[in-house]
């Protein structure tokens, strides 16, 4: 006896649904393993807990094309330790500026700059080591190569460079032969202004831009983009009409 036609399509109709569904429940398992160990749902996880969401070339799949909000509201070196901590290997300015944008990190002025300034920042602190071919975490590598990378960074002091050292020394050895005067005259240092203070201060003489500001008070593009923004905020200044100019408001205070 032959199935009836209907129950044929009902049949092929339910099997149909029901890969549909098996391969949403896929993919949203991989998004979920792939937030895991980038951080996104709380302290990184580790990549070997998630063999499955590593592709070919050893980075944890979804990485690169992370949910937008993946690194909303986090500081630029957080994100940079999260995005390091779930690749595992050494990136590039470029790649991680990429990948911090792609995962929802923001910045209000030069997007490169603010990475850049945010790299060196860790760099100083110790918490990156700069490569040839990119960046990675000083946490990879043990204390004796840290140690080493760090002195065969610094630059070895040329021959001229001696010589004038030899002067100096001929030349301070002189200066300690010879009396000194016990009023010598007492050198005062004097703080330079906030970058806050010198962006009012310039603007009170008259609108610019915010370019104009830059190389007035010879700050990054990025960091003159910030105060602006937080000197608005406060009401110290304020931008003129459509032409993207701004001008003092008050005094700083």
């Amino acid at each position: 006896m032959e199935k009836e036609p209907q129950t044929t399509d009902y049949l092929a109709s339910l099997l149909a649904d029901m890969e549909a569904k098996k391969a949403a429940l896929d993919a949203a398992m991989t998004a979920i393993r792939a937030a895991i160990v980038a951080g996104a749902l709380g302290a990184p996880g580790d990549p070997q807990l998630a063999p499955s969401v590593l592709n070919a070339t050893g980075i944890p799949a979804g990485v690169a094309d992370l949910p937008r909000g993946a690194f909303l509201g986090k500081s630029a070196t957080d994100a940079i330790k999260l995005y390091l901590s779930a690749v595992r290997r050494k990136q590039t300015n470029k790649e991680i500026a990429q990948a911090l944008r792609d995962g929802g990190l923001e910045s209000a002025g030069d997007f490169g700059n603010f990475i850049t300034s945010a790299l060196f920042r860790l760099k100083k602190e110790g918490a990156l080591l700069r490569f040839d071919d990119g960046w990675g975490l000083s946490e990879w590598y043990n204390e004796a190569f840290r140690t080493k990378l760090g002195s065969t960074s610094s630059k070895k002091p040329s021959k001229r460079g001696k010589g004038k050292r030899k002067k100096s020394a001929k030349k301070e050895a002189t200066s300690k032969a010879a009396p000194q005067s016990s009023t010598a005259p007492e050198i005062v240092t004097i703080p330079r202004p906030s970058i806050d203070e010198r962006i009012v201060g310039f603007l009170k003489q008259g609108a610019a831009t915010p370019k104009e500001i830059s190389t007035a008070v010879e700050a990054l593009g990025g960091v003159v983009n910030f105060a602006l923004a937080r000197l608005a905020k406060k009401g110290l200044v304020m931008s003129q009409g459509g032409d993207g100019k701004y001008y003092a408001v008050k005094e700083v205070k």
